[in-house]
């Protein structure tokens, strides 16, 4: 086999004919490299699972068919059916097939735990309205979901809802407004998400909103081989004036790339979000100095290296003001023991006792830096995807290809 040796393990109770295990292979080649060490383990344990779920012991053209859909994202998809194709596979999914489902009443009741974990409000109308407009993503059991909160004052607190689908293609604020989610204004900020979707290889989208207000923020998911150049993105015509302005800043520090685009409708900004090993130089001098460049009161030592394992840094920027409007630095933890725990005692209160819907327990935390302070992040991986995604084939150092 050309993939992985652990990868293709054969379970006693699944038969893999030669025929299958070339077609396996074949299609792997062909697969991203950003996706074929992680994909090819999954694949086989999807091809697996769909052999057993048809009471049939012996792997099938149809197994492998169905599961390379439900675990390509749409990005690739095309080019994966077409390779069937040639291989001779029939590409017509098996109406037998059943594709498993998020449950939706258990997904709302653990929000509504970590709302009253969080000592925050929830408008059910909001939330039932936000998942019936995006029911297509949040009822798809490989749609990332993470609930979270932060250490800011409860007013200003709220409990958030994060997803993300690289399986559906759709214009998600385009369904917002025609749900009544969001207003169209006409404003920059309005027209950025429709723009960004013209200009970058689109690999899927996320949201985040709070239960008590709606939909924050919308974003733009860059193909996970092709992050776009900051230069470029800055120079759209709804980009802010910040971004545009501050961009030789960052490109001098390193930060030239950005997987995700986006905007916070609550705050009327535009936001940028680099992978990691996107960025070079990392040190505690090099984040000092990234806020010291925007007069952002420098933080302990102790911070300054927690952000040193930063998985992500997010940017956002302001249309009405020059400087950027915060900075975020994330991390991802397979376990609740890899958070710091002199953070703060609420956030550990907070994550110690959220439900998933996984049975291995991840989070992410983060950091943000604002003009008037700081503030901490603990949001817990509700699906136990996010984190592996994160850490793998989305955090890839920039392609030859990127323009």
């Amino acid at each position: 086999m050309g993939t992985n040796n652990n990868s293709m393990r054969i379970i006693k109770d699944i038969y893999w004919p030669e025929k299958m295990k070339l077609y396996f292979e074949q299609t792997m080649r062909a697969t991203p490299s950003q996706f074929r060490n992680i994909a090819s383990g999954s694949l086989v344990r999807e091809i697996e699972d769909k052999t057993r779920e048809r009471n049939g012991t012996e792997v099938e053209e149809q197994d492998l068919l169905n599961a390379f859909l439900d675990t390509i994202p749409v990005y690739f998809r095309s080019d994966m059916l077409k390779l069937l194709s040639d291989l001779g596979i029939n590409t017509n999914r098996s109406k037998e097939d059943k594709v498993p489902v998020n449950d939706i009443a258990e997904m709302k009741e653990a929000i509504n735990k970590a709302v009253s974990l969080a000592g925050v409000n929830c408008d059910n109308q909001i939330l039932d309205s936000i998942i019936k407009a995006y029911e297509v993503s949040l009822s798809n059991i490989r749609t990332n979901i993470v609930l979270g909160t932060t250490t800011r004052k409860v007013e200003h607190r709220g409990l958030t809802v994060h997803f993300s689908d690289i399986f559906n293609q759709l214009n998600p604020y385009k369904v917002a407004v025609e749900n009544q989610l969001l207003p169209n204004n006409g404003m920059p900020a309005d027209k950025y998400i429709d723009e960004v979707l013209e200009t970058v290889p689109v690999l899927g989208y996320m949201i985040e909103f709070n239960v008590a207000v709606g939909i924050e923020s919308i974003g733009i998911m860059c193909a996970s081989h092709l992050p776009q150049k900051l230069e470029k993105m800055a120079a759209l015509k709804n980009s802010p004036e910040s971004l545009k302005v501050n961009f030789p800043i960052l490109n001098n520090r390193g930060i030239r790339y950005a997987s995700i685009y986006g905007v916070n409708y609550l705050k009327g900004t535009t936001w940028i979000y680099c992978m990691g090993n996107q960025v070079s130089g990392y040190s505690c001098e090099w984040v000092q100095s990234l806020l010291e460049d925007f007069a952002y009161k420098i933080p302990t030592k102790t911070i300054l290296e927690l952000c040193l394992n930063a998985n992500s840094i997010t940017i956002e920027f302001s249309y009405i003001k020059n400087q950027p409007d915060s900075i975020t630095f994330q991390m991802c933890v397979n376990s609740f023991d890899e958070i710091p725990k002199n953070l703060n005692n609420f956030i550990e209160n907070f994550g110690k006792n959220l439900n998933f819907r996984s049975e291995k327990k991840k989070y992410l935390y983060a950091i943000t830096f604002t003009k008037s302070g700081q503030y901490l992040h603990l949001k817990g991986d509700y699906s136990g995807t996010m984190v592996d995604c994160l850490t793998g084939p989305f955090n890839q150092k920039p392609s030859e290809d990127c323009k």
